[in-house]
């Protein structure tokens, strides 16, 4: 057990993947030549899965440490196999494998690199660098760019009106780019602090006023528990809006997360979101916020990840028309396909009650939300990504003014550092 702990180690101390071999490299690479006269078939068979790794062929990777893995559930196999998913993108998978790897009590050193390659894991992360980044860029369909209802047909006042056309839903082309950042700085054994970024940009072709700009920012402590089992993060974050270059919205927010791995198979997450929101423009509409949400994770198979949840939140707003109490379920599907294909989708449903009706309204709003959103994705050499998406959107009310529809088409290229 040793000498696989000292080789294993020495392998995946570098955190960060190593770069494809190039051509020049020997076709023996140094993991086999530096095997000891007397290793076994399995020390051979896990070297080559090593040298694999170094190749980044994930999925040679894969298919030789799961060959290893059926003869020897040895933790050290399971953690490099667990790497081998990483690369390939197949996040739960290699969760499975590190959580496997803590389960079996290795020594301390070996104990905080597995916990380092869990919460990898858990971000959807391929490299453990101090910093890890995306940018993506894409063009989108939007059909309703000004939630337009659904109807010319509304009532104000009591009296029945009828919108003018410029009122009604419009429909535009945008160009979408997205940046996003993750730096994890360690504080010692289970600590460290994570600092969160993003940067969301619509730029819609026709109607200039719909132009979206959102930066959010949210940092603070991360603790491994459990022999990572468990995780707690507590960020305190803040936001900001911008509608056609001018201030629309700033949100803080303190946001406690918990998650437990029930098991290999389920991982539970409870979050406890607490927010002040201003309108910049509708002061109105400003509002405090508290909710609780749990959903609940569980491995179908090797490659497909189901994800219920429950949401609820209170909103307390300047103007009690505003003000509102929402009930979320959603279920969340996620899994690979054929040809190196990922899909997801996920459906969810909403109930809003407001406290009050607001001035021009004969009653309090009432609504239900109903979002479906579908997801194809493709790894591209050089570590691209290519995705198709497309959501569809619809609200139901007891005011017609707010019944809306509104489906967007995109398709979108990414890459991560």
């Amino acid at each position: 057990m040793t000498r696989k702990f000292a080789y294993a180690l020495a392998l995946a101390g570098q955190l960060v993947l190593p770069p494809a071999a190039s051509a020049a490299e020997p076709a023996i690479c140094p993991q086999i030549s530096a095997l000891p006269a007397d290793a076994d078939a399995g020390e051979r068979l896990y070297a080559a899965g090593a040298c694999a790794l170094v190749r980044q062929d994930y999925r040679e990777a894969i298919r030789l440490l799961e060959m290893l893995v059926t003869q020897d559930a040895h933790p050290v196999y399971r953690a490099d196999l667990g790497r081998a998913y990483l690369g390939a993108q197949q996040f739960e998978q290699a969760r499975k494998q590190f959580q496997l790897a803590l389960e079996s009590a290795p020594p301390d050193n070996a104990r905080r690199l597995l916990q380092v390659f869990l919460q990898m894991a858990e971000q959807e992360q391929t490299q453990a660098k101090a910093w890890f980044a995306s940018a993506a860029v894409g063009q989108v369909y939007d059909s309703n760019i000004n939630s337009g209802p659904l109807s010319k047909d509304v009532t104000l006042f009591g009296l029945p009106f009828t919108m003018n056309d410029s009122a009604m839903p419009k429909s535009d082309r945008a160009l979408h780019a997205a940046f996003s950042a993750v730096h994890t700085q360690s504080l010692g054994d289970g600590l460290s602090w994570q600092t969160n970024s993003a940067v969301d940009l619509m730029r819609y072709q026709t109607y200039g006023q719909y132009d979206t700009s959102q930066v959010n920012v949210d940092t603070g402590p991360h603790f491994s528990l459990g022999k990572g089992r468990a995780d707690l993060y507590l960020p305190v974050g803040v936001g900001r809006t911008y509608l056609n270059s001018a201030p629309y919205t700033t949100t803080r927010s303190i946001a406690p997360q918990l998650r437990y791995s029930v098991s290999n198979a389920d991982m539970a997450t409870l979050n406890l979101p607490v927010a002040n929101k201003t309108y910049s423009e509708a002061p109105a509409m400003s509002s405090n916020s508290r909710g609780i949400s749990l959903a609940w994770r569980h491995a179908l198979s090797e490659a497909w990840v189901l994800e219920p949840s429950l949401r609820y939140v209170r909103e307390n707003a300047t103007d009690p028309a505003y003000s509102n109490i929402q009930r979320s379920l959603s279920l969340s599907l996620r899994g690979s396909l054929p040809a190196q294909l990922r899909f997801s989708g996920e459906v969810s449903a909403t109930r809003a009650g407001y406290a009050e009706a607001e001035f021009w309204a004969d009653a309090a709003r009432r609504d239900t939300r109903l979002n479906y959103a579908l997801s194809l994705s493709r790894d591209l050499a050089g570590g691209y990504y290519l995705s198709l998406s497309w959501l569809r959107m619809r609200t139901l009310s007891n005011l017609a003014l707010y019944s809306s529809e509104r489906t967007q088409v995109q398709v979108q290229i990414s890459k991560s550092f």
